[in-house]
Parts: structure tokens; C-alpha cells; sequence
């Protein structure tokens, strides 16, 4: 019925099932926020995406044993990050970067981190972003961690913070991560 109403353009009579189908039977599902989600990042409405999350999470939490909540969230939290991305709220993107779920896809993990590596470069929180790209150091594939190492050094570089951030995780990032050492695969 959500997919009914958002065909039709009509987000307020989507939005206000959702909430009937969440006091009446409790049946809402991981697919029910992605719709109205989607629909709402495709019409550039990206705070109400952000509402529409933490109304997920929020649901998650109170109908602890309902496991249509559970999986798959991989799309609420691509649509999320792409939200507050666009948005320019980087405390934001770090929460929602902190609070992934671990059994999401590699390929997930690897957008989840170009996207907040994005927001700490034009914040200019290269320390923030060394740190998320170490801790995913031998997890990306050959070409994305080739990347990746790139625009993380150039954010450092940028910032002029190169020698405080061989610090960062004891250097491991920048040591591993070489084309004379295998880029760390």
C-alpha cells in the first residue's frame, strides 16, 4: 500500500499508514522505511530522510523482537549517509558511520566509507578520516583501497598534518598501504 501511495505522489497518505500500520499491528518492515526513504531522497527532501532514520531506529528499538526490522538495512543506511552527506551535517555522518551494523555487505562498508571520507575532507577532519580508512585496511579490494589511499594522503597533505597523521593507529595506514608493500593486500 506504501508503494501505492508514493507511485501516486502522495508522501503525507504513505507517511500516515506507516504510522497506522506501527500503532495498530506493529507489522512495519525494514522495506516500508526504504520506500518512503527513497521516495524522499529522490525529491531532494534529505532532512525528512534523516527524520524518516531515526524514526527507524527509534521503531527498531521498541519492537525489539520484531526481526522485519532487522533485515535488511543496508539501503536505510546508503540512503542516510547519502542524506546527511548532501547536507553537509558531518557529525552526522560520523554517528551514522559509527552505528552501521557490523553483517552489512563489503560493498556497503566501502560506500559507507567513501561517503564519510567525503564529509571529513570538506570538514577538513583528516584525522577522523585516516582513522575510518585505517581500521578498513585490508578489507577493500585492490582498486578501492588504491583509491582510497589516495584521497586519504591528499587530505592529509592538504591539511599540512602528514607527520602527525603517521601517528594515527601507529602508522599502519600509511606503512601498509604503499605500492612497495603490496597495498597492504
Amino acid at each position: 500500500m506504501l508503494e501505492v501511495f508514493l507511485a501516486a505522489d502522495k508522501y503525507a497518505a504513505a507517511s500516515a499508514y506507516l504510522h497506522k500500520m506501527m500503532e495498530t499491528d506493529g507489522l512495519v518492515s525494514t522495506f516500508s522505511f526504504t520506500a518512503l526513504m527513497k521516495y524522499l531522497a529522490k525529491n531532494k527532501r534529505h532532512s525528512d530522510v534523516l527524520a524518516m532514520f531515526n524514526l527507524y531506529l527509534e521503531t527498531r528499538e521498541s519492537k525489539g523482537q520484531n526481526p522485519l526490522l532487522e533485515y535488511p538495512a543496508d539501503a536505510i543506511y546508503v540512503l542516510a549517509m547519502r542524506s546527511a552527506v548532501e547536507l553537509e551535517d558531518h557529525e552526522t555522518v560520523l554517528a551514522i558511520y559509527g552505528s552501521f551494523p557490523d553483517a552489512m555487505s563489503m560493498a556497503v562498508h566501502t560506500e559507507m566509507l567513501v561517503l564519510a571520507v567525503s564529509s571529513c575532507e570538506r570538514e577538513g577532519d583528516w584525522r577522523g578520516a585516516v582513522t575510518m580508512y585505517d581500521e578498513m585496511t585490508g578489507k577493500l579490494d585492490e582498486n578501492t583501497n588504491v583509491e582510497m589511499y589516495k584521497h586519504i594522503v591528499k587530505i592529509v597533505a592538504s591539511a599540512g598534518e602528514f607527520d602527525r597523521a603517521l601517528d594515527v593507529g601507529g602508522g599502519q595506514w600509511y606503512r601498509q598501504n604503499r605500492p612497495d608493500k603490496g597495498w597492504g593486500l
